[in-house]
């Protein structure tokens, strides 16, 4: 997933979404660009980019990840198989995502806080 928002790390259900599906996104250091900079950032990183994700695929674990990119074409790795916190979930988000796991027959992702 390619983003300019990166407040989706502060976010329950977006992070449960992520590890449930073993999503990496990557996220655009700065949203407030036109699309031709954040693009132009996008194919400056794009090696570096390429690299993490053949890197990460060749893992048992931490498949996924999430990665900023830097408008002059950096790529910065923040988290590596990240899950979601239950300190920062609703009651009511959190049972919902135990119910979720339930029925699909996986973990429960994220340690008790």
């Amino acid at each position: 997933m390619v983003t300019s928002d990166t407040e989706f790390i502060k976010s329950f259900p977006h992070m449960a979404a992520i590890a449930l599906a073993q999503t990496t996104v990557l996220a655009f250091s700065h949203n407030n660009y036109k699309s031709e900079v954040r693009g132009n950032a996008f194919l400056r990183a794009l090696p570096r980019i390429t690299a993490e994700l053949s890197k990460h695929k060749r893992r048992r674990k931490k498949k996924y990840f999430i990665a900023v990119i830097g408008m002059h074409g950096s790529l910065t790795i923040k988290m590596e198989g990240p899950l979601p916190h239950r300190k920062t979930c609703d009651a009511k988000d959190w049972e919902s995502y135990e119910r979720v796991c339930a029925a699909e027959g996986v973990l429960v992702l994220a340690p008790e806080h």
